[in-house]
């Protein structure tokens, strides 16, 4: 018998004439008492009798593809508790494998005493779990023998996968890599609380070995922490077998992932087994709009995005808290909105508090108190009028002197007038007059919902908020960057209007006084309602158009439309049957070009089409700053507007006061607005935008700043 460490052998030294390997071992105990990751290995080339006995396992130690030390020459023996005086180590460090895995072992310097196990070799096909637990549509979810429909549980087809059970397989005559997969319960449960279950991006993953080969994924998962509950099975040597606890929960995963063959998955995610995640999810098919930061905690109570666009999403079920020892500042090129459901406080205990507005406005539901302690309390209006008027009783007091002065004091010379102060009241956002801060509902999700076994689900029309904010909620998060696609997409009656969604873009659209505007987003909820059916009709063209009169006929009163009467959309309206015609000729093939296709972007109502940048474009415009009601009758290009072409003769000869790139660009520097909304792009906010003026005061239109890629190649 010879030792190595804690770990020894009986076989005899003689009988090993077999030369140096590699040969293919089992590890048969991977508990290693010198903690070095030594096992011992079974190798069946060498067996007489095919039986395995401890005293006929090869100890093997651990060789790691970096490890290093410092040198023990360069040790003080004098100072064993210093830290500077003891050897240091580095490397990379793996977990030894679970019994019956095969390695590979060699020997060196032709001595069978020292065996090293050089790497593992995979069973065919059991890889669907390396590295990133993927997952798959060939799953079956058994909870306690009864077979459960995975979408009801999980919202999705798609979910983590476990490996083929190749003992069950052995009785079926499906081909192994076809095989059903049993659903890995514990990652998928821990995506279902949360809210990640049916998200594909940020949730469930194709990152797996045998996705594709050659395989584009590369990463390292661990095997994961034993169960505390799990079943016991005998392992290792016939004449020493262990009872070994073999069921684990999930591991911490380390992914970067180059992507499928369409371009989805391009990845970089840390995953720890709990949930938490960091994930670096790169523009699939080069759409940078679908392009984002994620960071989440494994409950899914607390979560941040960076999306495209420059948006920033935070959610936390609980507090967020900021402290620092200098300034906090906060600079929006847009609006600044807070919301409480309760009380908004501010207090500046030696300083002062300042707000400086174009114009203030403030409401109270009940009292409206100001108070000074040891100060005066001042009112002044430099050019105009200082007015109070009271529903009820006005009442003023002095505690010692009452001073009225003026040029002429006057006692009931007129009439009371409760117009003579402009009332205001709470609107939306989008009002031009008003507060802008209506309660409006937002979705939400109702995480204690968790414990009831199925997905999260958002509850439309459930969380009280002020109009036009994003709101984050638990996940599943309704309006991620990455899923808020064009405007011009077909959506149906009573979808979300949270500002920045899809459902509201398009609301916009439908009661845009622009009829191109309306006609295009008309076009593009006939195509959704065409498709939605497909499956029922077919390519039949006389059902597509008997479908598409009656969609027409019922659109301003399914849509709740509030234009002018006189221009509801009917099927027998301008423009409508032309717009019919299309839509049945791209559900047939024959027409691919639709006009909510070549719908771009409308900024004031003027109409920019895709890709053609040097077109010469007939709109009405509106002056943001000026009147809104007056409509200015204007001919421009698209490059014109981005000061980044050369205006040709033609359009300057009609606006004489456009006469140079170098005064477009200009005039875009020296002029701003705030635009509520612009429609078309991946817009997911309201936004500031500066409008272009010539030197006769005619504005021509208006340019987003923050609204993401609008014109290809820009």
């Amino acid at each position: 018998m010879y030792n190595k460490g804690d770990i020894s052998t009986e076989k005899p030294i003689s009988d090993l004439n077999y030369g140096n390997g590699p040969f293919i071992g089992y590890i048969k105990n991977n508990f290693d008492p010198s903690r070095n990751g030594r096992v011992l290995v079974s190798i069946p080339f060498m067996e007489q009798n095919g039986s395995v006995k401890e005293g006929h396992l090869f100890p093997c130690d651990y060789l790691s593809p970096y490890y290093g030390t410092k040198s023990d020459k360069a040790t003080s023996p004098n100072k064993p508790y210093q830290f500077e005086a003891s050897q240091h180590s580095y490397g990379m460090w793996m977990t030894p494998p679970d019994i019956d895995t095969r390695v590979l072992v060699i020997f060196a310097d032709q001595d069978y005493t020292k065996a090293y196990w050089i790497g593992c070799i995979p069973e065919p096909y059991i890889n669907q779990m390396i590295p990133g637990i993927g997952a798959t549509d060939d799953t079956v979810l058994d909870l306690g023998g009864d077979f459960e429909d995975k979408v009801s549980v999980y919202g999705d087809s798609r979910v983590p996968a476990g490996e083929v059970n190749k003992k069950a397989w052995k009785d079926t005559k499906v081909p192994f890599d076809k095989a059903k997969k049993p659903v890995h319960t514990p990652m998928a449960e821990t995506l279902r609380k949360q809210g990640l279950s049916r998200d594909r991006v940020r949730g469930t993953t194709t990152s797996s070995a045998r996705r594709e080969s050659p395989s584009r994924v590369f990463g390292i998962s661990t095997p994961g922490r034993t169960k505390n509950n799990s079943k016991t099975f005998k392992l290792g040597p016939e004449d020493r077998q262990l009872d070994v606890k073999t069921e684990r929960l999930s591991g911490h995963t380390f992914v970067m992932d180059d992507g499928d063959a369409a371009g989805d998955n391009q990845l970089v995610r840390i995953r720890s087994s709990s949930g938490h995640q960091l994930l670096f999810h790169d523009a699939p098919g080069g759409d940078q709009t679908k392009s984002l930061l994620y960071i989440s905690h494994g409950s899914g109570d607390t979560w941040l995005e960076f999306g495209a666009g420059g948006v920033v999403d935070l959610y936390a079920k609980g507090s967020i808290n900021v402290r620092a020892d200098h300034d906090i500042n906060f600079h929006s090129e847009s609006n600044i909105n807070f919301y409480a459901k309760k009380n908004i406080r501010a207090r500046a205990k030696t300083g002062q508090i300042s707000l400086d507005a174009q114009q203030m406005l403030q409401m109270a539901e009940n009292d409206h108190r100001i108070q000074s302690n040891t100060g005066s309390v001042t009112l002044r209006s430099n050019q105009a009028n200082i007015l109070s008027y009271a529903g009820n009783t006005q009442l003023h007091m002095a505690g010692n002197k009452f001073h009225l002065t003026g040029a002429e004091v006057h006692f009931n010379s007129t009439k009371t007038n409760g117009g003579l102060v402009p009332t205001f009241s709470r609107t939306g956002v989008l009002s031009v007059n008003g507060t802008g801060t209506l309660t409006v509902k937002y979705p939400d999700v109702n995480s204690a919902t968790k414990a009831n076994g199925i997905f999260l689900k958002v509850q439309e029309n459930s969380l009280e908020g002020m109009s036009g904010m994003r709101v984050p909620t638990h996940e599943p998060y309704k309006f991620h960057t990455n899923k808020v696609t064009a405007a011009a997409t077909g959506t149906a009656p009573g979808d979300s209007k949270q500002v920045g969604s899809v459902g509201y873009l398009a609301d916009v659209n439908r009661n845009s006084s622009n009829p191109i505007i309306q006609l295009a987003q008309f076009q593009a909820d006939l195509d959704y309602k065409v498709k939605s059916l497909a499956d029922t009709h077919g390519n039949d063209p006389i059902k597509i158009r008997e479908i598409a009169k009656d969609f027409a006929n019922t659109y301003s009163k399914d849509f709740k439309l509030s234009i002018d009467p006189l221009k509801q959309i009917t099927a027998e309206a301008e423009g409508v049957n032309e717009l019919i015609k299309q839509t049945i000729d791209s559900v047939s093939g024959s027409q691919v070009t639709l006009l909510k296709d070549l719908v771009f972007i409308d900024t004031g109502n003027l109409v920019f089409k895709e890709g053609e940048l040097g077109a010469a474009i007939t709109g009405l415009t509106k002056a943001l700053s000026g009147d809104l009601s007056k409509g200015l009758s204007d001919i421009t290009n698209v490059g014109n507007i981005l000061g980044d072409v050369v205006i040709p003769d033609s359009i300057t000869g009609l606006l004489p006061g456009l006469q140079a790139p170098g005064n477009v660009t200009d005039a875009l520097n020296k002029t701003t607005d705030t635009l509520k909304s612009v429609i078309g792009g991946e817009i997911t906010a309201v936004t500031e935008i500066k409008s272009i003026e010539t030197k006769v005061n005619s504005t021509l239109a208006s340019i987003g700043k923050a609204i993401g890629n609008i014109f290809k190649g820009w």
